[in-house]
């Protein structure tokens, strides 16, 4: 996490099938998710925010069953991150879900029902972020 790596995310990634926390975010990766990752079926953890990852959220992703905390805000992605949760049995959802969500920036837009936190980021160089939890608080 913000150790200043950058590149792409290797497609080698499939061959990581044990790993259980990936934490790359801060740093400068572009291009897009690889499919790939969804070979890691033991991930608990996904934070790939804060990067310039684009292009659509491999659909492969839906095979990571075992998720609790999912980062994707501040990236360039497009399109709907809705098939990640629909794919989870009812008994275990994901806790932690984050994601730009809306119209993003050149016209982008992440549609993301089921996400915790929608992020964007604002015209004057910040960003904002809004939850989406419904309910009372303790």
């Amino acid at each position: 996490e913000g150790n200043e790596l950058n590149g792409t995310l290797s497609v080698d990634i499939r061959n990581w099938v044990q790993l259980k926390e990936l934490s790359l975010s801060s740093n400068n990766f572009w291009g897009q998710i690889p499919d790939e990752l969804g070979n890691c079926v033991s991930l608990t953890e996904l934070s790939l925010n804060d990067n310039r990852f684009s292009g659509p959220v491999p659909q492969s992703l839906s095979n990571l069953i075992l998720l609790e905390s999912v980062q994707l805000s501040f990236n360039d992605l497009t399109g709907s991150l809705d098939f990640i949760c629909a794919s989870r049995p009812s008994d275990n959802p994901i806790n932690d879900f984050v994601s730009d969500c809306g119209q993003g920036a050149e016209g982008k837009e992440v549609l993301c029902g089921c996400c915790n936190v929608c992020c964007h980021s604002i015209s004057t160089g910040g960003s904002s972020c809004r939850s989406n939890l419904d309910g009372t608080f303790p």
